[in-house]
């Protein structure tokens, strides 16, 4: 993890440092993510996919010809519906829970990027996110009555959700100063969110996708 902010760092100052073009970009967004757990495989067999909003603000620096640079923060919602868990014992299924399990991040990308000139123009970026979880809600019915539990706390997840990011984007230029994005994001969490020993061994991962659209100043 140590590397991995070190890394974040000198992104960022290498970026600002070999900035080139005299406009910069500031981006307001918003989308629908789409995404669910990896890495147990009792999980990713009893879970749905869980749809939630997403808002942010970006901002992109040119650092050459048709490359940038582009930074910001997102505030999204991950984690899953309707993950289903057989508890067992003596290998008897003695009951069932559902739960809907979710955690709220606020993330911030780096990623360096090609973009193609034009009124059109089409990018590809990628890099790394680092998310930082501000809660977790927890939502539970369970056994033959349907016994309702919700807890709002953080104490079993890890604080931290990182992993690579890529993003293609399509923008329309109203004019030099101003554009509007259509794009689609994707997160791959390598790190395990929950801090507990899972059934079934593994890990509870983050993936998610967005739809993204906004629009962006020159600033």
């Amino acid at each position: 993890m140590k590397r991995a902010f070190l890394f974040l760092i000198l992104t960022v100052i290498f970026a600002f440092a070999n900035a080139q073009i005299d406009k910069n970009f500031l981006t307001i967004e918003g989308g629908v993510g789409f995404g669910q757990f990896y890495g147990n495989d009792y999980v990713m067999e009893h879970q749905s996919m869980r749809t939630s909003p997403q808002i942010g603000i970006g901002f992109l620096a040119p650092i050459g010809e048709n490359l940038f640079f582009t930074t910001g923060f997102d505030y999204t919602k991950k984690g899953a519906w309707d993950i289903t868990i057989a508890y067992e014992e003596n290998s008897t299924v003695m009951y069932q829970s559902s739960f809907d399990n979710y955690s709220k991040y606020l993330t911030f990308p780096f990623m360096l990027g090609y973009q193609t000139k034009g009124k059109f123009s089409l990018g590809i970026s990628a890099g790394v996110y680092l998310g930082i979880l501000m809660q977790h809600k927890y939502e539970m019915l369970t056994g033959v009555l349907g016994i309702g539990l919700t807890t709002n706390d953080t104490e079993d997840y890890n604080m931290m959700d990182f992993g690579p990011q890529g993003q293609i984007m399509l923008r329309l230029h109203a004019n030099e100063n101003t554009f509007v994005f259509l794009g689609v994001t994707h997160q791959m969490g390598i790190t395990n969110t929950y801090t507990k020993t899972l059934y079934g061994g593994g890990a509870l991962k983050t993936s998610m996708s967005y739809l993204n659209f906004g629009v962006g100043f020159a600033i």
